[in-house]
């Protein structure tokens, strides 16, 4: 299968129901998780290059699948998949990095704590401080902490109070 043909193939996923999408991502991550680490690679950046290329709604609907598709993949499988994704979004410019964590922060969320605790695992790189902020919360019991705003600057004159 050329990268032409799997990219049409993985962005064409956008138009099937979310059930059927993940079966499928399922499968084809099965499926790449068998060959060799630079076919995976090669492969996994054409779809990812098809995945970036969807609109906002879409891409959310789209990672929010992945994601579910992710947490029932065996955990070997799992990690080289993602690893291999992190290193094809390494291939990607800056921008579709950027919508991605912000995509991944944002919707997991809705997943279980024990879901989320699965994608920390998973998906380091994704979020950064987030992982320490939410414990540090959940030990407290309460939200997250908010950054406190930073002090008003005092003028140069010296006998300004």
């Amino acid at each position: 299968m050329s990268n032409v043909q799997s990219d049409q193939a993985w962005g064409a996923l956008k138009s099937v129901a979310a059930e059927e999408r993940e079966a499928r991502m399922g499968q084809r991550y099965k499926e790449l998780a068998a060959l060799s680490q630079e076919e995976m690679l090669s492969r996994m950046t054409a779809m990812v290059r098809a995945e970036y290329d969807l609109p906002d709604a879409e891409l959310s609907a789209f990672t929010l699948s992945r994601l579910r598709t992710w947490l029932t993949l065996g955990r070997d499988t799992a990690l080289k998949v993602e690893a291999c994704y992190d290193a094809a979004m390494r291939e990607m410019p800056g921008p579709a990095d950027m919508r991605r964590v912000s995509l991944v922060q944002t919707l997991f969320r809705d997943f279980s704590r024990e879901d989320q605790e699965r994608l920390f695992e998973l998906m380091p790189n994704a979020f950064g401080g987030l992982k320490l902020a939410l414990q540090a919360s959940r030990l407290r019991g309460g939200p997250p902490p908010v950054k406190a705003a930073a002090p008003a600057k005092r003028g140069w004159w010296p006998f300004r109070r």
